[in-house]
């Protein structure tokens, strides 16, 4: 735990070290609020080196200097072995280049827990990568990702196709809020009314004035909301019942990825 260490720049030994850990089937290190870490190569690096891991939570928030995570986005594609992966890069504000994470998540089709949050990543505009990616992930049951505050975000259209290929999925979060250049979700809209299994969505489209209606902001919608989802969403979509095992993907929740991670749900 490196919390609030703002003057640590250099994890180049412990990246290193990290690599010799090849019998670890649980990691999670936190770098929050890390303000003068640029350099994630050489973690990214070690980490393809575990290919034991079950669990992986990495916790960047604040790293307002980190601009380059593609060592650690192919390194996580190797640990085909993963079951639950969490990535926190809230307020990584250099960040915009996150297609070789994007890529290699398609590899890890054993994934059933997914979490990537990019709030506030304000020079992100391409999640491409990703949005094909997620298609693969056919055993996933919980799929949560957070694009709030990501305002150059024009394009979701590949992650709304991806989205129905997730037939297993129990549990979806997915926030768009202030992604004031996003202006059609009929794709997912579409994938959404697939998903016959889901018991539980959160969206959030708060403040993406390019939508055709207005849309209340922190909800929940049943499926049956989106069945006939044109490029909005409806106004006022249905509340299930609250549930521990679905719980509301805050910026409060995000700050502790790796409990996020590792809790178990029932």
């Amino acid at each position: 735990n490196f919390d609030e260490c703002r003057q640590l720049s250099d994890v180049s030994a412990l990246g290193a070290s990290v690599g010799e850990l090849t019998g670890l089937q649980h990691l999670a290190l936190n770098f929050d609020e890390c303000r003068q870490l640029s350099d994630v190569s050489a973690l990214g690096a070690s980490v393809a080196e575990l290919t034991g891991l079950q669990h992986l939570a990495l916790n960047f928030r604040g790293c307002k200097q980190l601009s380059d995570v593609s060592a650690l986005g192919a390194s996580v594609g190797k640990l085909t072995g993963l079951q639950r992966l969490a990535l926190n890069f809230r307020g990584c504000k250099q960040l915009s280049d996150v297609s070789a994470l994007g890529a290699s998540v398609g590899e890890l089709t054993g994934l059933q827990h997914l979490a990537l949050n990019f709030d506030e990543c304000r020079q992100l505009s391409d999640v491409s990568a990703l949005g094909a990616s997620v298609a693969e992930l056919t055993g996933l049951q919980h799929l949560a990702l957070n694009f709030r505050g990501c305002k150059q975000l024009s394009d979701v259209s590949a992650l709304g196709a991806s989205v129905a290929e997730l037939t297993g999925l129990q549990h979806l979060a997915l926030n768009f809020r202030g992604c004031k250049q996003l202006s059609d979700v009929s794709a997912l809209g579409a994938s959404v009314g697939e998903l016959t299994g889901l018991q539980h969505l959160e969206l959030e489209f708060e403040g993406c004035e390019q939508l055709p209606e207005p849309v209340p902001s922190t909800t929940f919608y049943s499926r049956s909301d989106f069945l006939q989802l044109p490029a909005s969403v409806p106004r006022q979509p249905s509340r299930p019942p609250a549930c521990c095992c679905c719980p509301s993907y805050s910026p409060a929740d995000w700050k502790h990825a790796s409990s996020l991670l590792l809790a178990e749900h029932t």
